[in-house]
Parts: C-alpha cells; structure tokens; sequence
C-alpha cells in the first residue's frame, strides 16, 4: 500500500530511537523506501514531496504524562497537511512492579495526533509503547534480564503494530491512559509551564568530567553548554528537556543529579516563605484585585526560576572545586544507581 516511510523521532537514552527504528526494519523488508531523521533535525522541506503512498511516523518518550515540549513544538511547526497519513508512537516506562505491568502515556500520544489531525493529517494509529525506565537522575535501571525481556515483548509487538498499519488498517489504543492523563492533567500543565525548567538544574557534572562535551554535542534540543576557559565543565540551560542522553551516554559516567538541593528546593518551594515575603514587598503595585490570584502565581514562579538560576551558577562555580565536587557528588543518588540506556542503541546512530 504504502511506498514510503518518513520516521521522526524524539530520543534521550534510545527508547523511541529503537522503537522508530523496529518500524523502519518492518517498512524496508516490505521493499518501502525509508527517511530516519531525528526531530532536533526537521526541515520542512523534507515533507514537500509526501502523498498518498508516503506514512509519516512520530515516534517520542512520555514526559509527566504527556508528550516533550520539543515534540509539541516540532507538530505545530509542521505544515499544513491534504490527509497524509500518520503513526503515532509514545514510549513509556513499563513493568514498574510487574514484569507485564504496562505503562501510562497520559494524554501524550493523543495530544499530538490532536495537533496533527487539526492541521489536516489523517491519523491511521495511536499507540503506546512499553520501554524500561531511564529517568536516571531518579529511578535506577531494571536488571539487564527485566530490561531484555520488556525489550523483547515491545519488539514483538511493534513488528506486529507495523504489520497491520503498513497493510493500511487503522489501531488506535491507550484510552484508559488517556483517561488517567485527563486526570493527571494539572501535573502535566504544571510540568510543561513550569516543571521542565526546574528539573535540568539537578543536572552536574563530577570530578571523573574530562571535558570531552559529548553530553554537548549530543544534546538534542542543544541545553548544554561548555564553560570554562582551561577546564571546561558542561552547563544546563533551561531548556533542557531532561532527555537523560547525558547521564546515559556520558563514557565517564560523569553527569550527577543535586539530590541534597533538590531536597532544600522543594522545601522552600512547599513552604513558599522566601517568595511570600517578596510577593508581599511587591504586592501595593498591583492595582487590580481580580488580578491579584493570578499575578500572585506568576510572580512566584518567575521568582523561583530566577532564585533556581543564580543558585545553579552558583553551584556550578563551586563544583569546579574538587573537595565540594566530590560532597555534592557521593551525597548523589546517581552515584549509587546503574544507569539506563537502549542496550542495542550508539551514541553515533542519534546524533
């Protein structure tokens, strides 16, 4: 049915690549011409000469229950489609107690086919696929066993996924996901808004860093700067999307999370005392009471972003200093975790 296949995907520490890549596997042994073109790499005239014998397949990890900021970008940017046709794909930490227990996607694969179909694309597939863990600044890996096996189940069911789309019938799955995401959409908002700005200033790098920026140059949304004249030590921007590619694919296993700060941050951020005393220092500007509730929200979170920037330079310049390096880094959760990364996935292949 189908003669070509164009795959965007949206990977940290490989899930999505793997996934994209089972389908692209399926689409080339059914004699289709295949594109691979990660989403950080989208130019729009790659989609210039799609039509009715050409899928397009989006392929991206589950972030708090709803798709990558960057992959909501990346949709909306799209052009404007006559029906070309699309297969959505959401990878999402499976087996968490069981070895079969599925993952949540939430609302993100749905999210994304919605954006899609309002720009004139027609929808053939939404499903989610269970991946192993690999948020590794917080949760430690499965066993290699666990992970070979959820891998395993996931490959048989994607070449089984692809089988029926690429012979042109339709799936759509993960409704009670859907539903949960619905639920847990304030958290997802809140990650979006807010959260995905916060979390990548855990980010550091110990004293095993070599400067090599690999975790630089393989960022996919570019959030990590060098910086340093003789010594340079990686630097997390905002933007970053907490992809994990750094802590997995760093050779040194260099990369740490400031659990100790994060502990301190969330207990300014729960008590809220700090930005009350500003808030209430600024608060006779504000003229409009209906506006009051509103401001007050805004105003806290520009505040905490603002506090979050001056304090992660700041301990960037003190990590540079091997004795409070090796504190931040043996008082590190990640220092004691195995990390995760798609067994079968290089460095070089999602560049």
């Amino acid at each position: 049915m189908y003669k070509k296949l164009i795959s965007y995907y949206y990977t940290g520490t490989g899930n999505s690549y793997r996934v994209a890549s089972w389908v692209a596997d399926k689409a080339s042994r059914k004699a289709l011409e295949v594109k691979m073109i990660p989403v950080g790499k989208y130019d729009k005239k790659q989609l210039d000469d799609t039509d009715a014998d050409t899928i397009i397949h989006i392929t991206f990890p589950t972030h708090a229950l709803t798709a990558p900021f960057s992959v909501i970008k990346f949709v909306r940017e799209l052009p404007k489609a006559k029906g070309q046709k699309v297969m959505i794909t959401a990878t999402r930490s499976g087996g968490a107690f069981l070895k079969d227990m599925p993952g949540c996607e939430g609302t993100g694969s749905y999210l994304i086919g919605l954006i899609l179909a309002l720009k004139g694309y027609n929808i053939v597939s939404v499903e989610a696929i269970d991946m192993p863990p690999n948020w590794n600044v917080m949760l430690p890996t499965y066993t290699v066993k666990k992970n070979e096996y959820i891998i395993g189940v996931s490959n048989t069911f994607v070449n089984e996924l692809s089988e029926k789309i690429l012979s042109g019938k339709k799936v759509y799955g993960g409704f009670i996901s859907f539903l949960i995401g619905l639920v847990c959409l304030p958290l997802s908002l809140a990650y979006l808004f807010a959260g995905r700005f916060f979390l990548p200033k855990m980010l550091f790098s110990n004293h095993k860093c070599t400067g090599c920026g690999l975790c630089a140059k393989s960022c996919p949304v570019g959030a990590i700067k060098m910086l340093g004249k003789e010594e340079k030590r990686p630097y997390w921007k905002f933007s970053c999307e907490s992809c994990m590619r750094c802590t997995a694919f760093c050779p040194n296993n260099a990369v740490e999370a400031h659990h100790i700060i994060l502990i301190f941050a969330m207990f300014i951020g729960l008590t809220g005392e700090i930005f009350d005393i500003i808030y209430l220092r600024l608060k006779p500007i504000i003229t409009i009471p209906d506006l009051n509730n509103v401001v007050s929200s805004v105003a806290q979170v520009i505040l905490a972003l603002g506090f979050t920037y001056i304090t992660n330079y700041l301990l960037f310049i003190l990590n540079r200093n091997k004795l409070i390096n090796k504190f931040f880094t043996y008082t590190s959760l990640t220092h004691y975790m195995k990390r995760y990364k798609e067994p079968d996935t290089k460095i070089e292949e999602i560049l």
